[in-house]
C-alpha cells in the first residue's frame, strides 16, 4: 500500500516540476524608459483681509478703523471694528520665514502716532475656528516680527489689528486714546515680506 502511495506523490512531484518549468520565463530582451514631472519653484503668500464687526466678517483691503467714536464715560476713541490678515504662504522651498514690519501711524501734518494705541496679535489658525496664540505686541513693538515654516507647520498666520480699549486684553504696552490725541487722519503702513532661509 505505501508503495502505491509512494509513487503516486513520486508523480505529483513530477508533475508539479514539469508545471513550474512550463512557467519559468527567459527574458529576451529588457528596455528602460525614465517616468518625469518638474515641480515648478513656487514663492508666494496670499493676503486676506477681513472687517470684523461684532460677529460678521467682510472683505476688506486694508486696516481702515475709520472714524473712530468718543466714549464719553471714559473720555477715549473706540472703533466699531477689528481686522484679520490671514497670510497663506505658497512656497515650497525647504525652508522660510515671513516677517511683518510696520511704518508709524502718523497723523497728517503732525508728529504724533497711533503706534502705542493699536493692539498687533499673532495667532496660527489651525483650522475656522481654533488657534494657537503666538504673540500680542503693541503696533509700535510689532516691527520686525518673524515666523519660520516650522513655528507655522500645521495651519497659516493671522494677525489682528484693534485699536487700544484700556483693557486686560491690550496687549502690552498698549493705550487707549485719550482726548489727548490731536483731531486729523492717521496713516501708517505695515509690510509682509517672504524670505527663504
Amino acid at each position: 500500500m505505501w508503495r502505491k502511495s509512494y509513487k503516486i506523490s513520486l508523480l505529483l512531484l513530477v508533475a508539479l516540476s514539469l508545471a513550474f518549468t512550463s512557467f519559468a520565463q527567459t527574458a529576451l530582451q529588457t528596455d528602460k524608459y525614465d517616468v518625469k514631472a518638474n515641480i515648478p519653484q513656487q514663492n508666494g503668500f496670499n493676503v486676506d483681509i477681513s472687517k470684523i464687526a461684532g460677529a460678521n466678517w467682510s472683505p476688506a483691503g486694508n486696516v481702515d478703523f475709520g472714524e473712530l467714536w468718543l466714549d464719553s464715560q471714559y473720555n477715549v476713541f473706540r472703533s466699531d471694528f477689528t481686522y484679520a490678515v490671514d497670510v497663506g504662504i505658497t512656497a515650497n522651498v525647504p525652508s522660510w520665514t515671513i516677517q511683518h514690519t510696520r511704518t508709524s501711524v502718523v497723523r497728517t501734518g503732525g508728529t504724533e502716532t497711533l503706534d502705542q494705541n493699536i493692539n498687533v496679535v499673532f495667532v496660527k489658525q489651525t483650522g475656522p475656528q481654533s488657534a494657537i496664540d503666538l504673540n500680542k505686541y503693541s503696533y509700535l513693538n510689532s516691527d520686525g516680527i518673524d515666523y519660520t515654516n516650522l513655528e507655522l507647520a500645521g495651519g497659516w498666520l493671522r494677525i489682528f489689528y484693534g485699536i487700544g480699549t484700556g483693557d486686560a486684553n491690550d496687549a502690552p504696552g498698549v493705550l487707549p486714546i485719550g482726548l489727548d490725541k490731536p483731531a486729523g487722519d492717521y496713516l501708517g503702513q505695515v509690510t509682509l515680506t517672504l524670505f527663504q532661509t
